[in-house]
């Protein structure tokens, strides 16, 4: 393989892609058959979409992500998500849905918020469940490079 080096001194190889610095392992802590399925079917990010549609009156009152999630906390997003998945005809599928609810709620309410303040009200959002950007934040605040 290739050996390069960058302008800040760093080495890097060349011939098999991208190999990342720090490895985060995929958390699979709330995966579940039912979060495997609204994900791979583009339900989650439809759902989020149709209910930002629906309700941009109302969320573009809010410029935070903060107010945005107090809203959606208060309208019972992850219900009505349920509702519509089950009405696609998802079948319901207990376990998945108290194990995935936390993983699901989340980017349900960082989907929505994207589509009102774009990325200011998703990354606050889906860090909490995201241990990728979770990790990248911490290396950033240590002040490395990559």
């Amino acid at each position: 393989s290739l050996k390069y080096k960058t302008p800040e001194g760093d080495t890097v190889y060349g011939g098999g892609g991208i190999m990342p610095d720090y490895f985060v392992p995929a958390d699979t802590t709330y995966h579940s058959p039912l979060f495997n399925k609204v994900t791979n079917e583009g339900l989650i990010y439809n759902f989020a979409f149709e209910f930002a549609d629906s309700h941009r009156e109302k969320l573009q009152s809010f410029s935070d992500p903060e107010g945005i999630e107090q809203y959606l906390g208060k309208n019972n997003i992850y219900s009505r998500f349920l509702d519509y998945v089950f009405d696609q005809g998802v079948s319901s599928d207990i376990e998945g849905i108290e194990k995935s609810k936390k993983m699901i709620n989340t980017r349900l309410k960082a989907y929505i918020a994207r589509n009102i303040i774009d990325n200011e009200g998703f990354y606050p959002i889906i860090r909490e469940v995201d241990g990728t950007l979770q990790k990248a934040i911490e290396l950033l605040g240590e002040g490395k490079k990559s």
